[in-house]
């Protein structure tokens, strides 16, 4: 019987540390893809004359950051050996977990585009800056709902 258990508890080291592995290796390569993708939109951004596209090229940058983070947590959470209602309570508070960076990467990206003047002028009149922080709020509560 000890054997058994013995056996049980090195496949739970091996499954911990194959973990733990992934996620390491997860982290290395998504970031070395976060450097290749956002070099190239740097360039690109750089090139233009615009403001704009340079804000939201560092907030695609700054949002996959932390997205990279949750993507090799969940890889590596799924190679983990354990009972399927913890893996389905991890993954729920994963996904939990994306859908807050992302909506928080959304509300940042839509307070960027406002504050940058995209809707300070319609037609020959200038809007008014209450309108646009009201447009602000209801885009922010619409995101996050």
């Amino acid at each position: 019987m000890e054997i058994l258990a013995g056996a049980k508890f090195e496949a739970e080291i091996l499954s911990v540390t194959m973990a733990i592995a992934i996620f390491c290796v997860m982290i290395v390569l998504l970031t070395l893809i976060q450097y290749i993708i956002g070099g190239i939109l740097k360039k690109i951004a750089q090139k233009t004359k615009g403001k704009l596209d340079d804000l939201i090229v560092d907030m695609v940058y700054e949002g996959f950051y932390y997205l990279k983070y949750v993507v090799a947590l969940y890889v590596a959470w799924n190679v983990l050996k354990l009972p399927e209602k913890f893996t389905a309570m991890g993954d729920k508070i994963l996904y939990v977990i994306m859908i807050f960076i992302v909506s928080l990467f959304l509300s940042k990206m839509t307070k960027i585009i406002l504050e940058q003047g995209i809707f300070k002028k319609v037609g020959s009149k200038r809007v008014s800056k209450a309108i646009i922080n009201f447009v602000e709020k209801v885009i922010i509560v619409c995101i996050w709902v």
